[in-house]
């Protein structure tokens, strides 16, 4: 009930029952009587007072632009994000991937900005309370935050786990002008100003971006390294993704307009779904087969009973 409003909070609080259950119902500003110190959702920006509707307004901008946000504390056990389509960059699920858990314990727990910055966080959530001393959430806009897909101008290759997060966390590092790698590049690029990137689709399955750049150039996009399923394709050429800052990937774009496209198509997930249809068929045709033997389906449909075989011989001759 952390976000609870005074006149929410009187009405729960000292309730001697073990148990009791309430209704509540979401209003809009207009139904508030001018009075919203009387109803549940207080949230705050900046320190204005607002309620659901600035939820729904970061998910109208959302719409139009990529973003993540960043809950921290309390906040972060909830899923409250999801209901309006916000990507938490905590994710919803408690499995994540081991790399991405190393840099949430290495970087993103002890608010490292550049790591922040790098992983698309525009907004960070936190709690705080209001003039009278309720609890409230508060919405910090992060303005050095990068977009979701940019150009670099160098990079810096380290191939030891422990050098990359002391790299990671060092002052001195700008994700967006230099790219730690594990391997060195097959060609070398450069930036010029007049690069430009623009996305066309993004799914969970499938991200579109198109690119004009006077020369090759390397595209960090603020997505997971999983190898085992994404590939990118440039023109429809599939062409190699790289590790970028530990957790990010990165693909080498040459001089010109093209469009490189990442897909989400992991061998195991073809093999996985034929061997599940499969399992579906046969399962369907031993449920209809164990059908066709009830008397009760067999009349209905018309079919021929069956009888069982010491009844359908002949009986044997008295003597």
């Amino acid at each position: 009930l952390s976000s609870c409003s005074k006149g929410m909070r009187r009405l729960l609080e000292n309730r001697e029952l073990l148990f009791n259950v309430f209704s509540f119902k979401a209003v809009e500003d207009d139904d508030t009587g001018g009075n919203p110190d009387e109803f549940l959702l207080r949230y705050n920006i900046g320190g204005i007072h607002i309620n659901a509707a600035a939820f729904q307004k970061l998910q109208s901008e959302s719409d139009t632009t990529l973003f993540r946000v960043y809950p921290l504390g309390r906040l972060d056990e909830e899923n409250r994000m999801m209901y309006f389509w916000l990507q938490d960059v905590q994710g919803y699920s408690p499995a994540k991937l081991k790399i991405y858990q190393d840099m949430r314990d290495s970087c993103l727990n002890r608010g490292n900005r550049s790591v922040i910055n790098m992983l698309n966080i525009k907004y960070i959530l936190t709690e705080g309370k209001s003039k009278d001393g309720s609890p409230q959430t508060v919405v910090q806009q992060n303005p050095a935050y990068l977009p979701r897909m940019w150009f670099v101008d160098s990079t810096v290759v380290v191939r030891s786990k422990a050098e990359i997060f002391n790299l990671l966390n060092s002052a001195e590092w700008n994700p967006g002008t230099t790219a730690i790698l594990e391997k060195e590049l097959p060609s070398k690029f450069s930036r010029s100003g007049a690069d430009n990137v623009t996305m066309t689709k993004y799914g969970s399955r499938e991200i579109a971006l198109k690119t004009t750049t006077a020369n090759n150039a390397l595209l960090v996009l603020s997505e997971i390294y999983y190898p085992a399923g994404w590939k990118a394709f440039i023109d429809g050429t599939e062409t190699e993704i790289f590790k970028t800052n530990y957790i990010l990937r990165s693909v080498l774009v040459p001089a010109g307009s093209h469009i490189v496209e990442f897909r989400f198509d992991p061998p195991i997930y073809y093999l996985g779904f034929s061997i599940t249809q499969g399992a579906w068929g046969v399962t369907a045709i031993l449920i209809l087969a164990g059908l066709a033997r009830q008397p009760l389906i067999r009349r209905r449909f018309g079919l021929k009973q069956k009888t069982d075989e010491g009844a359908s011989q002949a009986p044997a001759a008295s003597l």
